[in-house]
């Protein structure tokens, strides 16, 4: 994404951050920063050290969609980890949802906790896609109304002289 493209992500997210957050039950102390070098997106749980943060590079996404999914997918590891459906059991293990899980023996694109993020990323993807049409139908239709609001004005102005 070029810069216009990332403010325009970046005020785009903060105008629907309220609908965004109410799809996760997220930390309260969670930090989301945007970055310009690294991966696609990060999510660090919280440490002694550290509250948890997550870290988005609009840059390395090919457009607006693309990195709200990783928006969306980072947040739901920060649900995940908050509603302790994910815990890191070790350096190679990992429960989720109650079953332990030797991440050696498991491709990461096979994880559970991955899919289940792309999946939830997915559906809030479409979600957020039909809510902007909605907004973009109801401007559209105010915007028509008022036209021909003001053609029949002028009409009825004109029958009136």
């Amino acid at each position: 994404m070029n810069a216009e493209e990332v403010a325009d992500f970046k005020e785009k997210v903060n105008s629907n951050y309220g609908w965004i957050l109410s799809h996760f039950c997220l930390p309260s102390d969670l930090k989301v920063y945007y970055s310009d070098s690294g991966d696609f997106g990060t999510y660090f749980c919280k440490t002694q050290t550290r509250p948890p943060t997550i870290y988005i590079f609009p840059e390395k996404h090919s457009s607006f969609y693309s990195c709200l999914h990783t928006l969306f997918h980072e947040l739901q590891h920060a649900h995940q980890y908050e509603t302790k459906q994910l815990i890191p059991v070790g350096e190679k293990h990992v429960a989720f949802k109650g079953q332990s899980i030797n991440r050696k023996n498991v491709e990461y694109c096979n994880y559970p906790w991955e899919i289940d993020a792309n999946n939830v990323a997915y559906d809030l993807v479409y979600k957020f896609q039909a809510r902007e049409m909605e907004t973009l139908q109801a401007m559209l239709k105010k915007s028509l109304w008022s036209r021909i609001k003001g053609i029949f004005s002028k009409k009825r102005a004109k029958g009136n002289k």
